[in-house]
């Protein structure tokens, strides 16, 4: 009996995972800056710059269909949605280097049930287990693949879920309350402005009216004349009737709906959920200080980036077998010149400080190091 891998989850209510944070603005956003600077990794070898090297230059071009950029971007997205994503590099027989490398989507794959994963004791016990197949599923194509063929890379800590370790929670499982409270909120506001514009005609009653009915030739008179105004159509825009007509709105005020409020605190719920800060995503017109909008793609890059950066390299590494091992830096891009200005700006400050102490005899070297300011002589 064959089971999916990435579906399947009895507590998860908003169907394919990977539609469910594409079809959210707010989800979707989160995990595209995420991707759009992961994408931009410079790979190096132990930190330094190593173009020529076979891995580096497949991971440059990746395969026939996928830019280095566009196979990034999808690996973050395919993590995200569903905790976990495999990859499978193409090695011909005979061949040392790999000839390709693609994402396999999580939704699949499916395995054996009587693939267990959780206690291992023997070393022909691992070896069995790096035997065991995984189906692989697509419209025009079916494949079967060994553990040992694929690279395994988990968001979260794999295992957490259930005894099969090769599988790991997703990142939207908590979140999946506030992307429907946002998916809710929005389709209510799409149904009050479809209704903007919209009225119920009663007949009513104002004063004395007149209740005999009107000549029709007069009535076709006054229809056709006034019709003759602006850019009224003769065919709809004026309507003589025998009686007073009420005449109520089915527009509902938005500020009744509370929409707004509910989408910026979900909003805030998932942001936080994937480390974007929140001057990365404005929800209202208050914009943010200079600084804190220099310094959000940074946080960014820190904190969330950088730590994808190198669980993706650490797992090549091993996989591979690397005898130096795969990093990767965001340092070549422009938003990181913020750091070194800063540097640069706390050297000059320094710089001015030791020099003014120097002039006022002050011994500025034992001065520093009672601060705990190491200085380089």
């Amino acid at each position: 009996m064959w089971m999916a891998l990435g579906s399947g989850d009895p507590d998860w209510e908003l169907g394919n995972k990977l539609n469910a944070l594409l079809g959210n603005p707010v989800a979707f956003r989160c995990v595209d800056l995420i991707s759009q600077l992961f994408s931009q990794v410079n790979f190096q070898i132990e930190g330094q710059d190593a173009d020529n090297d076979p891995l580096i230059k497949r991971l440059n071009n990746p395969n026939l269909f996928q830019s280095k950029q566009d196979f990034l971007r999808e690996y973050i997205f395919f993590k995200y949605a569903y905790g976990w994503v495999f990859q499978k590099p193409i090695k011909p027989v005979g061949v040392k280097e790999i000839s390709a490398i693609y994402n396999l989507n999580p939704d699949k794959v499916t395995y054996h049930k009587e693939f267990a994963t959780r206690l291992v004791f023997e070393k022909n016990q691992t070896a069995e287990l790096l035997k065991n197949k995984f189906k692989y599923e697509e419209a025009t194509q079916q494949t079967e693949f060994s553990l040992e063929e694929i690279i395994p890379f988990f968001d979260i800590a794999n295992g957490l879920s259930d005894d099969f370790l090769l599988k790991a929670p997703s990142r939207l499982h908590p979140i999946q309350k506030n992307i429907k409270n946002i998916d809710i909120a929005l389709t209510a506001e799409n149904n009050a402005i479809r209704k903007a514009g919209r009225f119920i005609f009663s007949a009513g009653r104002k004063g004395d009216m007149v209740g005999r009915a009107m000549d029709p030739k007069d009535k076709t008179n006054i229809e056709s004349n006034f019709s003759k105004y602006g850019n009224a159509n003769i065919n709809s825009d004026v309507i003589i009737t025998n009686a007073f007509l009420d005449q109520h709105s089915m527009h509902i005020p938005m500020n009744q709906l509370g929409i707004p409020e509910s989408v910026k605190h979900n909003a805030k719920m998932i942001m936080a959920t994937f480390g974007v800060p929140r001057e990365m995503f404005n929800l209202d017109d208050s914009g943010g200080k200079y600084d804190s909008v220099e310094q959000a793609p940074i946080q960014l890059i820190q904190n969330v980036v950088q730590n994808q950066i190198d669980d993706y390299c650490n797992s090549l590494t091993s996989y591979f077998g690397l005898a130096k091992p795969l990093t990767g830096t965001l340092q070549h891009l422009s938003v990181m010149q913020y750091i070194e200005d800063k540097k640069a700006e706390k050297f000059a400050k320094m710089s001015l400080a030791i020099r003014n102490l120097k002039d006022s005899g002050v011994d500025y070297i034992k001065l520093a190091e009672q601060l705990g300011i190491t200085l380089d002589q």
